[in-house]
């Protein structure tokens, strides 16, 4: 068994690859390459592959930037990135995280940081802990929130299944909000301008804002194929636009990016009927997962809570990083943003202060 990384040559076996496990996400895919590597043209990626007999039996995608304390390598930057490793045994995912070490130590990285996938094996991630664990490094336990969706029948029968997962409350809102809301997918630049415009509205107030991935997931990524945008409707002479959800999707998992509503319009309770209404969708595309994205109980709890009404269950992950060069003095967390952009570069807490 060897590794290799990535060649156009072998997009296509890679591809095929990750159809074969059932929780490979959006995030593992070239797509997700071609999409990232839009927002972060700087970044190089570095796929590796585990080959025997020239066959793929193990992946592992990552980038890295360069930048002022030396390159940065990550599997995955971006938020909540986390395909982890994919192999078909323990040989294959021990070569892949050695050659990740490897890489990080011949490009002179100043840290590397690799986060597992929500839905890894507890073996594999016996694995990871135990490889990681024989250098000195920094790991952290994460929480993403992940609804199983019921098999798609049919709609009558998804629906009747699907509203049994949901809290009492959830149920009462998407009644009352399909007299009051209409729910439409969407594709236009209008459209797309006015998501943008209400998430950058609504994180106004401190919340982490990702304003540009709105039009390069439309530039890039194909409408309905790969992604949807959903834009719910009040009922009024109007049909002003009140919120919007944005998915994407790849095998069996659909991940919900962003979801806002005009404060507003929150008491039409659009937002459990835009989430009724595409994990519909996406289970009649074969998803059997929807992935809320990192939620931490203790510091996340009314959206934990909220999530959990959905059907969502707690899936543990952990972050993984190594130091190869000492921190420079005077290094805030405001810098090292700035100077790698949608990378995990070390755990803040060891800037102090």
């Amino acid at each position: 068994m060897k590794i290799e990384v990535l060649t156009p040559e072998k997009e296509n076996a890679y591809g095929r690859y990750l159809l074969k496990h059932e929780h490979s996400s959006f995030n593992s895919s070239l797509r997700f390459r071609d999409f990232f590597l839009g927002l972060s043209p700087k970044s190089i990626a570095y796929y590796f592959l585990a080959m025997e007999d020239d066959e793929i039996v193990g992946v592992l995608p990552s980038f890295m930037i360069k930048g002022p304390v030396g390159p940065v390598l990550n599997s995955m930057p971006w938020f909540g990135s986390n395909p982890g490793v994919l192999a078909d045994n323990d040989e294959a995912t021990t070569l892949l995280l050695q050659a990740f070490q490897s890489t990080a130590n011949w490009t002179n990285c100043f840290s590397s940081t690799l986060v597992d996938s929500p839905y890894q094996s507890k073996q594999c991630l016996e694995m990871h802990e135990a490889f990681f664990w024989r250098t000195e490094g920094f790991a952290s336990k994460r929480t993403a929130m992940v609804t199983e969706l019921p098999r798609f029948g049919s709609n009558e029968q998804f629906a009747a299944d699907l509203m049994k997962k949901f809290h009492r409350k959830i149920q009462d809102k998407i009644i009352k909000a399909t007299s009051r809301c209409m729910i439409y997918e969407v594709s236009s630049k209008e459209d797309f301008d006015f998501a943008r415009n209400l998430h950058i509205n609504n994180a106004a107030s401190g919340a982490r804002c990702k304003d540009r991935e709105f039009g390069i997931i439309r530039s890039i990524l194909k409408s309905g194929a790969e992604y949807k945008l959903y834009v719910a409707f009040a009922d009024d002479r109007y049909a002003t636009k009140i919120a919007f959800l944005l998915v994407w999707y790849f095998n069996r998992t659909a991940d919900c990016l962003i979801v806002e509503v005009d404060p507003k319009y929150k008491h039409l309770h659009p937002l459990p009927l835009l989430v009724f209404s595409a994990m519909g969708d996406v289970a009649q595309r074969g998803c059997r997962w929807w992935n809320w994205g990192r939620t931490e109980p203790t510091t996340n709890e009314n959206d934990y809570l909220k999530r959990k009404r959905f059907g969502a269950d707690p899936c543990r992950y952990s972050h993984y990083t190594m130091m190869y060069e000492s921190l420079p003095a005077g290094v805030a967390s405001k810098y090292l943003s700035d100077n790698y952009p949608y990378y995990f570069v070390i755990p803040y807490g060891l800037l102090g202060g």
